[in-house]
C-alpha cells in the first residue's frame, strides 16, 4: 500500500487538471476524503522491500477482503462528520482552499497472555492516524494518532481463535476510525488570515500583516484564483516579506493563509508526510 500513498499527488493532479475553472472566488475550507485507507504493509530497506512487522497477516487478510467496505466507510464517515465541507472533486480554483483527509493504519498486531486457569487474554492493538493535508503545500494542518486495544479472553486451544481475532480487528478498526474522525471534527476550527500586498521592493512582496497577525516565516500564502502562491521569507511583528517564484505581484493583491487552529497557536512548523518507515514519520521542515 506504500505505492498507493505515492500515487496521491498524481491522482489529485488528474482531478484538478481535468476539471473546468470556475470564475467564482471560493471561500472557506473544503475537504476531499481520500477514497482509500492507507496501510503501510511494506517497508523499503537497502536490501529491498520487506513486510512491515507492525502489520499482521490476519489484519492484511481482513483488509484485503473488506477493502471496498473499509474505503467507502471512511468516505461516508468523513462526509457525515463534515457535511458542509466535503467535496467529491477539487476544482482548479478550489485547490488553494482544499484539504485532503486520509486515514492511515500504522500498526495492527495481536498477542496472547496465558492465564493460570487455562485461558488466554488476547490483545489486539491497532494504531492509526488521520491527516488533513494541504495538497499544494504538503502541510499537514491536522495530524492525530490513536491506539485502540480490544481484549477478549479465550480458551487456550479455541478452535475459532483466528475468526475471533479477525472480529476483534474489525471492532478495533471501526472504533479507531470513529474516534479519530470525532477528534478531528473537534479540532477543526477554520481561521482565514487575509494579507494585502502593501509594497513590492526589489521584486519582493511586503504584506500588511506579520507575526502579530498570525503569519510567520516559511508560511505559504495562497491567492483565491488558483494562481501561484507566495512564500514568506522573513517576518517581524507587523509585516512579512515574501517571494513568488512564478508570476508577477502588485500592490493591492490579496493572499490568504488558512488554518484549522486559533490564531495564537499558528506558530507550529510545517510538516510533511513520508512513508520511509513503519511509523509514517512526520518530518519538520
Amino acid at each position: 500500500m506504500t505505492t498507493l500513498w505515492r500515487l496521491i499527488p498524481v491522482i489529485l493532479w488528474a482531478i484538478w487538471s481535468s476539471t473546468p475553472v470556475d470564475a467564482k472566488a471560493p471561500e472557506g475550507f473544503q475537504i476531499y476524503p481520500f477514497p482509500a485507507v492507507i496501510v503501510n504493509s511494506e517497508i523499503t530497506t537497502p536490501e529491498g522491500v520487506v513486510p512491515n512487522a507492525l502489520i499482521s497477516g490476519e489484519w492484511q487478510k481482513l483488509y484485503q477482503s473488506q477493502i471496498i467496505r473499509f474505503n467507502d466507510g471512511f468516505v461516508a464517515a468523513i462526509t457525515q462528520a463534515f457535511p458542509e465541507q466535503v467535496t467529491e472533486k477539487i476544482l482548479k480554483t478550489d485547490r488553494n482552499r482544499s484539504l485532503v483527509a486520509s486515514l492511515h493504519i500504522v500498526r495492527a498486531r495481536h498477542y496472547s497472555v496465558p492465564k493460570p486457569n487455562g485461558t488466554q487474554d488476547v490483545y489486539v492493538p491497532v494504531t492509526g492516524s488521520i491527516y488533513f493535508t494541504n495538497p499544494l503545500t504538503a502541510e499537514v494542518v491536522i495530524a492525530l494518532s490513536l491506539t485502540v486495544k480490544p481484549i477478549q479472553t479465550l480458551a487456550a486451544n479455541d478452535p475459532q481463535f483466528e475468526s475471533r481475532v479477525t472480529e476483534l480487528y474489525e471492532t478495533a478498526f471501526v472504533g479507531l476510525q470513529e474516534a479519530l474522525i470525532q477528534q478531528a471534527k473537534d479540532r477543526f476550527t477554520p481561521e482565514v488570515i487575509e494579507a494585502v500586498i502593501v509594497d513590492t521592493p526589489f521584486g519582493l512582496a511586503q504584506t500588511s500583516l506579520g507575526n502579530d497577525g498570525g503569519l510567520g516565516q516559511g508560511d505559504i500564502l495562497l491567492p483565491e484564483d488558483g494562481s501561484p502562491p507566495l512564500k514568506l521569507l522573513a517576518c517581524d511583528n507587523t509585516g512579512c516579506v515574501g517571494k513568488r517564484n512564478v508570476g508577477s505581484i502588485q500592490k493591492g493583491d490579496r493572499f490568504v493563509k488558512r488554518s484549522t487552529g486559533k490564531l495564537k497557536s499558528l506558530d507550529k512548523p510545517s510538516v510533511f508526510v513520508t512513508v520511509n518507515g513503519p511509523d509514517l514519520a512526520l518530518s519538520t521542515v
